[in-house]
């Protein structure tokens, strides 16, 4: 997966197939701005309770104007009991959710609320970490079709201020450790007879 950081623009403006859009347990506002359909939508189903914001829960926006969008709201629990390990595992959840939706490119919008008492670093960290968790994939003895079994291949990371040297490195950081996790995964998933020591030589 190609995970990039970028400052945010206008949810209209973004090109990915989906957006992901974390939202704290209680909150009745989005924290960036989103169009006035998405808004009314997102508050009706707090407002029935269909969508409350708990942790890992999520809930999907489907907008035709002014272009077909499909947003993913992912629950971050309460505002006073966030962890970045909670905001992980949420990701996780969100990407999850993409993956069932066939998408093969995702935005993430990460407002400034969500890292105001947290360093901006490790809340990357901990998204693209989550992220590339969630995305793994395993398809050496499927046989289901490629397009049931596919991975997300792009994820932006949208923040609200400019992307800083720290959280650039955050991602290489949590790029090389999922790679490991993923080895490590693969190692484990692959039958004895076709990973044989020689194959380690």
């Amino acid at each position: 997966m190609n995970i990039t950081l970028e400052k945010q623009v206008p949810v209209t403006r973004v090109t990915e197939d989906v957006i992901i859009v974390p939202w704290f347990q209680g909150q009745t506002m989005a924290c960036i701005t989103l169009s006035t359909d998405a808004q009314k939508i997102i508050e009706s189903l707090c407002m029935t309770k269909e969508f409350s914001g708990r942790h890992m829960e999520t809930a999907v926006v489907r907008l035709a104007r002014p272009r077909l969008m499909r947003i993913v709201f992912v629950g971050l629990g309460k505002k006073e009991t966030f962890t970045c390990d909670a905001l992980s595992r949420a990701m996780g959840a969100g990407i999850m959710r993409v993956k069932k939706m066939h998408a093969l490119s995702v935005a993430v919008m990460i407002p400034d609320g969500v890292v105001r008492d947290v360093l901006a670093a490790r809340i990357t960290h901990a998204v693209v970490f989550g992220i590339r968790q969630a995305n793994y994939t395993f398809l050496k003895y499927k046989t289901k079709k490629k397009d049931e079994t596919q991975s997300v291949s792009r994820c932006t990371i949208m923040l609200e201020h400019a992307p800083s040297a720290e959280e650039k490195a955050a991602v290489k950081h949590a790029t090389i450790l999922a790679d490991s996790m993923e080895l490590a995964k693969d190692i484990g998933n692959t039958d004895s007879v076709d990973l044989t020591p020689a194959s380690f030589a």
